[in-house]
């Protein structure tokens, strides 16, 4: 769901951070390979942690069935923007 062009505008702005490093590829040269550098593993890791955080604040507090219809509410909604669960 993203464009060629706003993909590249994204890599490219992680590469400056440097938090991406792009390679061409071996095989191919029209290839660019991204990969995340030691930076960009570290902040993707305290990100998640975060995440994982906030998922728990935000979901304490309902029950077991509540969270059942709240992620086939949002599978349903992931299946009409065209994605996949």
């Amino acid at each position: 769901m993203i464009s060629p062009q706003a993909m590249s505008e994204v890599t490219t702005s992680l590469e400056r951070m440097r938090l991406l490093e792009r390679r061409v590829s071996p095989t191919n040269n029209r290839i660019l390979r991204a990969r995340l550098t030691a930076k960009g593993r570290r902040l993707l890791a305290d990100c998640e942690s975060r995440v994982d955080e906030l998922e728990q604040q935000m979901l304490g507090g309902i029950t077991a069935g509540e969270s059942r219809q709240l992620l086939d509410a949002i599978r349903s909604c992931v299946r009409h923007l065209g994605g996949g669960l």
